[in-house]
């Protein structure tokens, strides 16, 4: 078990704290300008900017100043080229990212929308009487971690407080003009977050031999994750790491192939893994970072044996293969010769025999056997057929 401590530097004034996920985290408010008038009882408004770099919202609220009713936000991924007429319905070209509907008023509003540099995010936010908080008429500049960015005026020509907006209208980037307020918080960063949340094999039981361990991988984090490291033990005995790679999005999971272990019919095990590192930085919250499966029951499975592993005949002429099986019957088998398989259900008979009559040198390979208890035969060897001309 992996225990890593950190702390957190006091932040600046303008940043504020917010529980999110049962962890504590620091978010930003964008600047914006001071209230001028509330505008209300006919249209919802707002802004929309460009994103200057990639970052997270995390809150919203309506400007207090707009009045005292319940909060209405709608946020919105524009695809539209500005400038946009002020016509109802607007233009129809957006993807919404978050609607608010009957909030209480004057509280943050949690959200978790990531925002990519260069999206066109148009956000609008009233209050009941579709009041809006208005900024004087001047061209709006604001700051994102550092990064310059235009407020642009932006509505649209109807309700929110009945729905989400059915479209949109907006000023041409970096134009002048009154803007209704909405706060906007945000982060550009957490720390990193990988986790274990389950043993996908073995379950409470497996079968006995050479099996695949394999757990589920989770990003817990806001950005992709591309690598962690994944330690593990079979009844406290450490295995070999792994050094998983790929692009796992946030809070998408992916199966991960620990290895195989050769589980021993008639001992129990117990199965401890432990990621970390993830994208090759410590992990700031390690308590999802461990699975642990106890008391894993092993089935005896069948086992076959060939035999002869191998024969020699001319071409033209049969011989004939099989084998002995152990288990409890009745068996399944499929047999493969590279080309075709050849099913044989429902054995009863602890053995198998049948003549085949090659063209040429042939690998018969049991490709599946499984008896009553669903457990299957693993390591069987091929039985090879070589055809010599006459």
């Amino acid at each position: 078990m992996k225990h890593f401590y950190f702390t957190k530097l006091i932040l600046i004034i303008s940043t504020v704290f917010f529980f999110n996920s049962k962890e504590l985290l620091s978010q930003t408010q964008m600047p914006l300008p001071v209230h001028s008038s509330v505008y209300g009882g006919i249209y919802a408004r707002g802004y929309w900017f460009i994103a200057p770099c990639n970052f997270i919202i995390v809150g919203l609220k309506v400007a207090p100043e707009a009045g005292t009713g319940l909060q209405y936000i709608h946020v919105m991924k524009c695809t539209g080229t500005f400038p946009i007429a002020a016509a109802a319905p607007g233009s129809s070209l957006f993807t919404t990212l978050a609607y608010i509907s009957g909030a209480t008023n004057d509280v943050i509003q949690t959200v978790n929308i990531s925002v990519q540099q260069g999206d066109q995010i148009g956000i609008m936010g009233t209050v009941t009487g579709i009041n809006n908080s208005y900024s004087a008429s001047a061209t709006i500049t604001a700051t994102i971690n550092g990064f310059s960015t235009y407020l642009n005026r932006f509505g649209y020509q109807g309700n929110i407080e009945t729905g989400p907006a059915l479209g949109y209208w907006g000023q041409a980037d970096a134009s002048a003009g009154q803007i209704g307020r909405v706060f906007m918080y945000y982060i550009t960063s957490l720390p990193t977050n990988a986790g274990l949340p389950k043993l996908v094999s073995p379950s409470d039981s497996v079968c006995s031999g050479t099996r695949a361990v394999n757990v589920s991988l989770k990003n817990y984090g806001p950005n992709p994750m591309t690598s962690c490291k994944i330690d593990w033990k079979v009844n406290n005995v450490a295995q070999t790491q792994i050094n998983w790679s790929g692009n796992l999005a946030v809070n998408d999971s992916v199966s991960v192939n620990l290895g195989s272990y050769n589980f021993i019919y008639g001992t129990i095990y117990n199965i401890m893994a432990a990621s970390s590192f993830p994208n090759n930085v410590l992990d700031a919250f390690p308590a999802n970072d461990t699975v642990i499966k106890n008391n894993i029951i092993v089935k005896q499975a069948p086992s076959a044996t060939p035999t002869s592993t191998a024969a020699s005949i001319c071409a033209g002429d049969s011989v004939q293969i099989g084998g002995s099986f152990t288990g409890s019957p009745p068996w399944n088998m499929t047999i493969s010769d590279g080309t075709y398989s050849y099913s044989y259900p429902g054995l009863t008979l602890p053995g198998f025999a049948q003549y085949v009559s090659p063209t040429v040198t042939t690998n018969y390979t049991v490709t599946s056997l499984t008896d009553a208890t669903g457990c299957s035969a693993v390591g069987i060897p091929p039985v090879i057929v070589t055809v010599n001309p006459l």
